[in-house]
């Protein structure tokens, strides 16, 4: 799921999707450009990337977790971005 706006999921599975190729970044979701990715009471699991991070990618926008488990992504859940995401464990 890519975000360049605002975006808000409740009560959600991102769950298994593969972001490919060479830039492949954030196989559950890739927020950038000043986005805000909001998630309320989610899962984001078993996503894969070509490079991290698997599961929440972060650049220059803002992720916010409320109740939400970031978990078995790979590389990782979301280290590697350019901006932490708060509240993710990796």
């Amino acid at each position: 799921m890519t975000n360049d706006g605002t975006l808000t999921v409740s009560r959600t599975a991102i769950e298994s999707n593969t972001a490919s190729g060479p830039s492949g970044v954030g196989g559950g979701i890739a927020n950038s450009a000043g986005g805000l990715a909001e998630l309320r009471e989610s899962i984001v699991i078993n996503n894969t990337a070509t490079n991290a991070p698997g599961g929440i990618y972060d650049d220059t926008a803002r992720v916010l977790l409320h109740r939400t488990t970031v978990v078995a992504n790979q590389p990782t859940n979301c280290a590697g971005s350019p901006t932490a995401v708060a509240h993710c464990v990796n």
